[in-house]
Formats: C-alpha cells, sequence, structure tokens
C-alpha cells in the first residue's frame, strides 16, 4: 500500500508542484504576471482559480494606478477647467523658445489675451455659466493652431499664445504674429451659445516680440500684459504691439 501511495502521490500533487513553480517564477520576475490553466476542478483547481482572481486585481490596481498617475501627470501642466497648457507648462515653453532663438537667432511672438468685460457672466448667470463659456473660448483659441503653438491658460479669463517658427526676420515675425491677432478677434467675437443663452463677447489683445535682443521670459510677458492693457484703452476688441514705442492697431 505504501508504494503504491509513493508511486501516485507524486502524479497527484504534480499540477500544484507546477503551479507553486510557476507563481515562484513571477514572483521573481522569471516570467510574466499571468494567470494559470485550470485543469482539475478539485482542490488545486480551486487554489489556482484563487491565485487568478489575485493577479486580476493586481491588473485593476495597475491599470488604476496607471491611470492616476497619467492624470496627475496632466493636471501638472494643464488647466482643469479647459484642458489647455498651465502657466508651468506655458513658462517651460518660453524658456524653450527663448533658448532656441538665442542658441539659432531666430525670433517668435507672445500674445496675451484677455476677454473684455467676461465677469457680468459670473455675475449675473452664475459661475457655470461662466466657465462653459471659458471651454468655449479654449477650443477657439486651439482651432487651427499649429503643433508648435502653445495655448495656454494662465486664469479667470486671461490666455496666452506662444508663436514659434513664425519666420527668421523680424517684420515676417510681427505681420505673423498680427494675422494671428486679427485671426483670434474675429473667432471670439462670434456670439457663444450656452444652454440656449447667447453671449457676445470680444477680446483684447497685447503682442510682444522677441527679436534676439537680451529680455528675460518675464519681460517678454510683462511687455505683452501692458499692450494687452493699452489695447483696452484704445476701446477694447483691439491688438496692441508692444515695441519700442507701442503701437496700436484697430480691428
Amino acid at each position: 500500500t505504501i508504494a503504491i501511495l509513493m508511486l501516485v502521490l507524486p502524479r497527484l500533487l504534480r499540477p500544484l508542484t507546477s503551479a507553486a513553480q510557476a507563481m515562484r517564477e513571477m514572483a521573481d520576475g522569471k516570467r510574466p504576471l499571468a494567470p494559470l490553466p485550470v485543469k482539475r476542478r478539485d482542490e488545486v483547481g480551486d487554489l489556482v482559480l484563487g491565485f487568478n482572481y489575485l493577479v486580476e486585481r493586481l491588473y485593476e490596481k495597475e491599470a488604476a494606478l496607471r491611470a492616476s498617475e497619467a492624470s496627475m501627470a496632466f493636471m501638472a501642466h494643464h488647466d482643469a477647467l479647459t484642458g489647455l497648457y498651465n502657466r508651468t507648462m506655458l513658462e517651460d515653453r518660453l524658456q524653450q523658445a527663448l533658448a532656441r532663438a538665442q542658441r539659432e537667432g531666430l525670433h517668435f511672438a507672445l500674445l496675451f489675451c484677455d476677454l473684455d468685460d467676461f465677469k457680468p457672466i459670473n455675475d449675473q448667470y452664475g459661475h457655470a455659466a461662466g466657465d462653459a463659456v471659458l471651454r468655449q473660448v479654449a477650443a477657439r483659441l486651439l482651432d487651427e493652431r499649429r503643433s508648435t503653438d502653445t495655448v495656454a491658460r494662465l486664469g479667470g479669463d486671461e490666455f496666452v499664445i506662444l508663436l514659434t517658427d513664425l519666420s527668421d526676420s523680424r517684420n515676417d515675425t510681427r505681420d505673423g504674429a498680427i494675422v494671428v491677432a486679427q485671426q483670434l478677434l474675429e473667432l471670439l467675437s462670434i456670439p457663444f451659445n450656452v444652454g440656449g443663452k447667447i453671449f457676445q463677447l470680444s477680446t483684447s489683445i497685447g503682442i510682444a516680440l522677441y527679436s534676439g535682443v537680451g529680455v528675460s521670459a518675464s519681460q517678454l510677458m510683462s511687455q505683452a500684459d501692458i499692450a494687452m492693457y493699452r489695447a483696452k484703452a484704445a476701446g477694447k476688441n483691439e491688438f496692441c504691439v508692444f515695441d519700442e514705442t507701442v503701437e496700436s492697431f484697430s480691428v
């Protein structure tokens, strides 16, 4: 009887031994984590089913962790409301543009856009309506933009567009930035529809040009901001270019 048991027992335990070996190899990273085949409907099969359930839950947790990490990475560089780049990403892109321009002798433009008379929407119709308008504004700002352009929301109703690879010439860069500003003024003057309610807005845009002089990212932002306020002072729904002397252009 003992001899028969010694012969039969290894055969009975072979599936359990194989499963244990596979689990060890997965734990040591020698084989990918994966469900094991269920060959028997007994205690050994139940053990393998339990292991497979554990593998399935680990897959789910790993997928949830990757999604969470991706979401956190996205939120670190994007505006939560509009999905546009945030100030942090804009500053990074602007520093890259400066470094490249200084290295290769290029020119680029920075457009500071501020919605005119946006506050009454929040005051009269609530922030939900205002947020809906801002999301539509973001979509229009992205419309027809190139992959090399950076569109960012600084907060509130302030947006910035970094235009690179326009031209090697200062005058051509200036002309290209003006064309984009005119397009944006036209796009943002189209009425916004939020739940059947129509909102009419306009925008003031300040343009700063980098032309190879020693200027920092913060100085460019400041120049674009100053030009934007000049556009507002000139009557709104206009753009203004910051140069050695600030010039104002009406639409």
